[in-house]
């Protein structure tokens, strides 16, 4: 590949990803807020000059639900590279490549981009920006099963977007597969600068992680403002769920579930985080 006709590359770049409502906004907002980073406009997949290429769904249909195996387009080899929206180094063309730069190369500094999306484009950022960082984010199944349930039915911030009834068991599929993804890049070694932390110790150990986080992507935590984020969002999504819905939930995401050592809601349930 070639970017000669781009404008400047810029070094270094961060990209935060995971599983849509498992906290990649505040994470990336964070991260955004560093002296040291410059930001793209926060508008999603269809902020201007941002390529067709990358957005994350394929329609309407797919929103939120964009790691579901529904969407598959053939055998799997790795962790969700049979989806229709993965991308491997091997889909990162010279044309797509340059708009990226292109897109990028308008900022000063290092940059700090999140989405969901660049869960399932992690390893093209990649092929384009080789020195690139990554950090991901994971949050409990139960609270997201239920956000995107809830969202996929109506979405506050996008009600263009509403009007598509989803079951808990969609929902929890969505979930694991996305994760089983991130957790795929670590342990294959896809992606060479990777970290994972979760929603939890975000927003319950703010400074440990965050200072971790700084850490592993070379940032000076000095001058950094520590933001506060709300707490008990976790228990208040997994208290709507009832006990056929967690036992779903359950069986389905069970594999991530445990490697995440996310505990199984009990009945009467009361809180976890």
């Amino acid at each position: 590949m070639t970017d000669a006709n781009s404008q400047k590359r810029i070094e270094k770049p961060i990209f935060v990803f995971g599983c849509n409502n498992s906290g990649t906004t505040i994470l990336g907002k964070a991260l955004q807020s560093h002296k040291e980073i410059d930001c793209p406009p926060d508008e999603g997949p269809l902020r201007p000059g941002w390529p067709k290429e990358m957005t994350h769904f394929l329609c309407s249909h797919t929103f939120r639900i964009w790691a579901h195996p529904i969407w598959r387009k053939g055998n799997e080899t790795l962790p969700g590279d049979n989806l229709a929206y993965y991308m491997s180094e091997e889909d990162v063309s010279d044309s797509l490549s340059r708009k990226i730069t292109d897109f990028y190369g308008s900022y000063n500094q290092r940059i700090c981009d999140h989405s969901p999306q660049f869960t399932l484009r992690a390893r093209a950022l990649q092929e384009i920006f080789p020195d690139a960082y990554f950090v991901a984010i994971v949050r409990n199944g139960y609270a997201v099963a239920e956000g995107t349930r809830r969202k996929r039915e109506f979405d506050p911030d996008r009600p263009h977007m509403s009007g598509f009834p989803t079951t808990i068991e969609d929902a929890a599929t969505h979930w694991c597969n996305a994760n089983r993804i991130i957790e795929s890049y670590q342990r294959l070694g896809l992606l060479k600068r990777v970290t994972i932390i979760t929603y939890e110790n975000l927003v319950q150990k703010t400074d440990e992680t965050l200072q971790g986080v700084l850490g592993f992507c070379g940032l000076n935590p000095q001058g950094f403002s520590i933001p506060q984020f709300e707490k008990g969002l976790n228990d208040t999504q997994i208290s709507r769920l009832d006990q056929s819905e967690i036992a779903a939930i359950t069986r389905i995401a069970n594999p991530m579930l445990a490697h995440f050592k996310y505990p199984i809601p009990k009945e009467g349930y009361q809180g976890v985080y």
